[in-house]
């Protein structure tokens, strides 16, 4: 037996065991009545099979905390999007799981039975030909130009064309419902995702680590598309921004020495290697994370808005070019399987204007920062610290904080030579106040640190509780009280911080 098909049992081994796992769960949960919520909203939760996670088993916990009477309404997605043989033991056991809580009320259907073969119009397809390229990035971990990367695009894009019109045919059926799903770009939640939030209906996505949880309404979860929406919430109360500045700056300087809760910085700030000359910072993302993924840009992609970015400036300027890569790229998580350094070099024959920082280089990000004279991002939270520095800033992309008026949003790729025609000129405006609080519901409000995850390591924690230990649990509760209320999460622990403080 090959090693991949030795990996192949195992994984469906381990699947069959947390399966039974689960089952124990709900045994012992059996008496869990949520008899404490006004809540009125009705509710759709997505199960569907994800590359073996306990994504399903944590689905169907967050519906039965929610039940109340006959409002929710599990939708097992049964269209193929993995292998044959791994979907198919995903799906028949998440039936069976709900089959043994069945006594409960709950109610399950399966998305073929709204099976529906209309024709897509040019809109759909070129809709859908993003969500492919997307998935192809994400699984590559990386945008390339080979051929396997171009057939990786056209099988999702055919699977995608051939799951579109009938979830289409589910959500039109049951739009007045709240829908909750994972992700929001893999499989078929990027469908769900683009269609939901197309007819502007209501739904949340989520995503996780170890350890933590990340919830968005109507937008996908990594991408925190619901910060706005916290964001205008606080904006007006005076004592509000007063405690979220005050949070922010005690957060960032965490972050900028590496002490934060994500450790996300290598080298301490006092002990960074110093560079002579920054000029025009650029931080790179993991190119592949869900944060990145079809979020709009006036570049084809990221890799585009990359070599384009590093293009305008040697052309329309004399300052150096510093490429910061992420710093999450030193670990096997992080890791992407694009070379950026070189292909700059390739494709700019090593101009010596080009330097590039890689994730093991002893520099800290803010030591860059310092001495830089213009920042341009693309979905980086980098960019909002780099505005609360007082540097000017250039948002590349759809990015959520693009939308805040916090600094300044090309349209055109014209503008961004604007941009550089323009750095350290009044025709450049920062929000310094309103970046502190982007950054603080972003960094402080927006994560949920809990072991109730759809992640195994997590799963194999809490799936040895009950759900009535579950449901008091603070960040449970949050969780809940996020989806009942139809509010951002970031805004509920927000409330919370403030008026404990």
């Amino acid at each position: 037996m090959s090693v991949s098909k030795i990996d192949s049992f195992k994984s469906r081994l381990k699947f069959v065991i947390n399966f039974f796992q689960f089952v124990a769960f709900l045994k012992k949960s059996s008496s869990f009545q949520n008899s404490k919520s006004d809540n009125n909203n009705k509710y759709v939760i997505i199960l569907s099979s994800w590359l073996f996670t306990a994504t399903a088993w944590f689905s169907i916990v967050v519906g039965l905390l929610l039940l109340k009477k006959d409002n929710i309404l599990y939708l097992i997605d049964d269209l193929k999007f993995e292998n044959k043989t791994d979907h198919k033991i995903q799906i028949k056991l998440i039936e069976l799981a709900l089959k043994k809580i069945k006594n409960k009320g709950i109610r399950y259907e399966m998305l073929s039975s709204y099976y529906s073969n209309n024709s897509l119009n040019e809109q759909e397809l070129v809709e859908i030909n993003k969500i492919a390229f997307a998935n192809a990035v994400h699984k590559n971990r990386g945008e390339d130009d080979s051929d396997n990367f171009r057939e990786l695009v056209r099988v999702n894009e055919k699977k995608f064309i051939a799951n579109f019109s009938t979830i289409k045919s589910f959500i039109d059926s049951h739009s007045d419902k709240t829908f909750i799903f994972s992700g929001g770009i893999y499989a078929n939640s990027g469908l769900f995702q683009h269609l939901l939030k197309k007819g502007n209906f209501s739904f949340f996505t989520f995503d996780a680590g170890v350890g933590l949880l990340l919830t968005t309404y109507k937008g996908v979860a990594a991408q925190l598309a619901d910060i706005s929406t916290s964001f205008q919430l606080i904006i007006q109360d005076e004592e509000q921004m007063k405690f979220s500045i005050l949070s922010a700056q005690q957060e960032l300087e965490r972050r900028k020495n590496g002490t934060n809760k994500l450790n996300s910085q290598y080298q301490s700030f006092e002990e960074s290697l110093n560079f002579n000359e920054v000029g025009v910072l650029i931080p790179l993302n993991s190119p592949w994370d869900s944060a990145t993924l079809n979020i709009g840009s006036v570049f084809r992609s990221y890799n585009d808005w990359l070599f384009e970015t590093v293009r305008l400036v040697l052309e329309n300027s004399n300052l150096m070019i510093t490429v910061r890569q992420h710093p999450d790229e030193r670990h096997w998580w992080g890791k992407s399987s694009t070379d950026f350094k070189t292909l700059l070099a390739e494709k700019f024959n090593n101009n010596p204007r080009i330097q590039f920082v890689t994730c093991h280089d002893k520099v800290n990000t803010y030591a860059l920062l310092e001495k830089a004279d213009a920042v341009i991002c693309y979905s980086s939270t980098f960019g909002i610290e780099s505005i609360i520095y007082d540097k000017f800033v250039c948002i590349c992309s759809n990015v959520y904080y693009s939308k805040l008026g916090l600094a300044y949003v090309p349209k055109t790729k014209e503008d961004v030579v604007f941009f550089l025609n323009n750095i350290k000129t009044n025709k450049i405006e920062l929000n310094i106040d309103r970046a502190y609080l982007a950054y603080y519901l972003g960094q402080q409000c927006n994560w949920s640190f809990t072991n109730f995850t759809p992640t195994i390591p997590d799963f194999n924690e809490w799936v040895t509780t009950d759900i009535n230990t579950l449901s008091k649990e603070p960040k449970v509760i949050n969780y809940i009280k996020s989806l009942e209320n139809l509010l951002p999460i970031s805004y509920i622990n927000h409330r919370k911080k403030y008026e404990e403080n």
